[in-house]
């Protein structure tokens, strides 16, 4: 009779699962191994070694010596000679008798250069004579200018006023005649006047001088210069002695300007912005001035000349134009509104 056919239990799949699996992983294993690429090994061979040849090096063995005289024959102590030997320089300063030596050299001919004192630098090229060599230095000798002493001697000095002007402050200028290259030329100067128009020059170089006079708000400046018209070629020139006995007076010949702003119904306007400035230059303006409650301005220390004046307040102006005489006092009347 035949044995009943067995099902498997769960303690034959205990058996068979394991190793399924680890034949399972057996083959993935496998398979990324060939699947891999295999590293292979580089050799480097290193490039061969380049073989340079010994730098030669000339023998330097020759010898530079002679002296160095200017055209008169005089020997030029100190002198400087200098050269390249190859890539290196060698030198020498030239002794009491003018000679010098220069050792370790390669052999020739030389480019030299030779600085003798109170002589132009000379170039010259020398041969590998082996013997002495003379170095004539050809030009004249320079001599520096000989500059006598300054003579300094105080200057002191008045400004006259004009028309109520205020001089508290205002600078004087003294502007040599002689050109700044010359050597022994003054330095400008400046000073200022107390309220009584005193200056004082101290030790202020004996010479001859163009005199100008600055209002006390333009000390530092160039102008305008209260002493002259605004439009003039002439210069006002000063000399001062060495004993400083000649005292300077400067009369002044500026003048003033006032007058009063008004509205289109004639009434005094106060606050007012006023500019004044000359009639060709109006990128050189005065201090501004303010209206004041009469609405009136006045404008001090203004040279004789052509002048433009401009009032402004919100967006109405007015301008007025006037030739300003030599130390007068102008009144421009009413300045009526343009727009």
């Amino acid at each position: 009779m035949a044995s009943p056919i067995q099902r498997p239990t769960w303690r034959h799949w205990s058996f068979v699962v394991p190793l399924l699996a680890l034949a399972a992983f057996s083959i993935a294993l496998l398979t990324h191994e060939q699947s891999t690429p295999r590293a292979l090994d580089i050799e480097l061979t290193p490039p061969p070694q380049a073989e340079l040849a010994d730098i030669q090096i000339a023998a330097r063995v020759r010898v530079l010596e002679g002296t160095v005289v200017d055209r008169e024959g005089v020997p030029q102590e100190g002198a400087l000679v200098w050269l390249l030997s190859g890539d290196e320089p060698r030198w020498d300063h030239a002794d009491a008798q003018g000679a010098f030596r220069l050792d370790a050299l390669q052999r020739g001919p030389w480019d030299v250069r030779v600085v003798a004192r109170d002589h132009s630098p000379l170039a010259l090229v020398l041969r590998d004579t082996g013997a002495a060599q003379p170095i004539v230095v050809p030009d004249p000798r320079r001599t520096a200018p000989v500059v006598a002493p300054l003579v300094r001697a105080a200057l002191v000095g008045t400004v006259l006023a004009s028309s109520g002007e205020d001089v508290d402050g205002a600078e004087i200028v003294l502007t040599p005649l002689a050109p700044p290259e010359q050597v022994d030329a003054p330095l400008p100067r400046r000073a200022q006047a107390d309220p009584q128009g005193r200056f004082t020059f101290p030790e202020l170089v004996a010479g001859e001088y163009r005199v100008e006079v600055l209002p006390a708000w333009a000390r530092g400046g160039s102008w305008p210069d209260l002493s002259a018209p605004l439009v003039t070629t002439a210069i006002r020139s000063f000399t001062h002695l060495p004993d400083g006995s000649a005292p300077l007076t400067i009369g002044l010949v500026s003048g003033s300007v006032r007058g009063r702003v008004v509205d289109a119904d004639g009434r005094p306007l106060a606050g007012a912005f006023v500019l004044i400035s000359a009639a060709d230059r109006p990128d050189r303006p005065w201090p501004p001035a303010a209206t004041d409650a009469r609405g009136t301005f006045t404008f001090r220390g203004l040279p004789p000349g052509r002048y433009a004046i401009e009032a402004r307040a919100g967006a109405s102006t007015w301008a007025h134009a006037l030739e300003l005489a030599p130390r007068a006092d102008h009144d421009t009347g009413d300045l009526h509104p343009q727009g």
